[in-house]
């Protein structure tokens, strides 16, 4: 039974893990080429067509300030809602990794998979959400002639910037506890 449930387990944590990693590796991969076909300097205006007639400079601010309030929200519910799940994987491995109940410890395995598998969607939702609030930053700042935000696209093109996402942390973390489910089931 603890091999026929090893071999069940993997096989649904590489399906499960096969969409939001080909999702992740395909988002790269388009902002990418949208970097490679976009001038820095002229990557607002490329979002320009979708805002017209801009408003005063005082309902900017106040756009920015909320936006910027957004995408802190954004990050941290991910990362907060992650830092649970993970942990509650990480102290129910520790308590069933002694456990000899095959059916106990496959429905822990389960059970945990799926609420990883549950994070890493809603961390690539709110992950995308951050970058549209991210790139309406970056359009307000160009307006008014700021520097906050377009700092860290230039940081990038210098590359100041480390190569580890936070996409790929989370991925990390899901597939390093997905390994820790599939060997206590070993």
């Amino acid at each position: 039974m603890s091999f026929i449930g090893f071999l069940a387990l993997l096989v649904i944590d590489i399906g499960f893990l096969f969409f939001p990693l080909r999702q992740s590796l395909s988002d790269i991969q388009r902002k990418k080429k949208q970097i490679k076909t976009l001038e820095y300097a002229s990557f607002a205006e490329a979002y320009s067509g979708v805002l017209t007639d801009e408003p005063e400079k005082d309902i900017l601010l106040f756009e920015y300030h909320r936006t910027q309030d957004m995408l802190t929200h954004y990050d941290n519910l991910n990362w907060q809602i992650g830092s649970i799940l993970v942990g509650s994987n990480i102290v129910a491995l520790g308590f069933l990794s002694n456990s000899r109940n095959t059916q106990l410890l496959f429905a822990a395995a389960i059970g945990g998979s799926l609420s990883l598998f549950a994070w890493i969607f809603w961390y690539f939702r709110h992950a995308s959400i951050y970058n549209i609030k991210n790139d309406r930053l970056y359009m307000i700042e160009q307006k008014l002639h700021m520097a906050q935000h377009r700092m860290v696209g230039y940081a990038e093109t210098k590359k100041w910037l480390s190569r580890v996402s936070g996409r790929s942390v989370a991925l990390m973390l899901c597939i390093g506890l997905l390994i820790a489910w599939l060997i206590v089931l070993i």
